[in-house]
């Protein structure tokens, strides 16, 4: 599942069926500690959300239009 971050796959078109695994992985994970320990789960939740805000601006920044 480590084809999505190399730009040369074996099949181009399989992007999505990766990064759906990879989502579904850190959703338990999240889950998870989450259910056993609500500070921490939360201090995780609150930094997954940043980091995807961050991700997001950059990624729009360098997008050409």
């Amino acid at each position: 599942m480590i084809d999505n971050f190399f730009s040369e796959g074996c099949f181009n078109f399989s992007w999505w069926v990766q990064a759906e695994v990879q989502y579904t992985l850190l959703t338990l994970g999240t889950f998870a500690i989450l259910f056993m320990n609500k500070s921490v789960g939360s201090i995780i939740l609150y930094i997954e959300v940043l980091a995807s805000w961050i991700l997001l601006f950059v990624l729009s920044e360098k997008l050409p239009v």
